[in-house]
């Protein structure tokens, strides 16, 4: 999926399930790199691929207790 797609649909996503937008990109910028600001999440996941992407998101999970 292209950058530009995976951000289209990431933020109808969002908007369908009415969470705030900002609290989300944000959660999940900090999941990612530790940050909360900065990159969007396309041009993240464009740096680090699709697997570490994935891990890092089961990692957040996982210290979050969700799984």
């Amino acid at each position: 999926m292209e950058a530009a797609a995976l951000e289209t649909a990431l933020e109808a996503y969002i908007k369908m399930r009415e969470y705030p937008m900002g609290k989300v990109m944000n959660a999940l910028r900090l999941a990612l790199t530790g940050a909360a600001s900065g990159l969007g999440i396309a041009a993240i996941l464009s740096f680090i691929g699709r697997r570490e992407f994935a891990r890092r998101m089961g990692f957040a999970a996982e210290r979050l207790g969700r799984i």
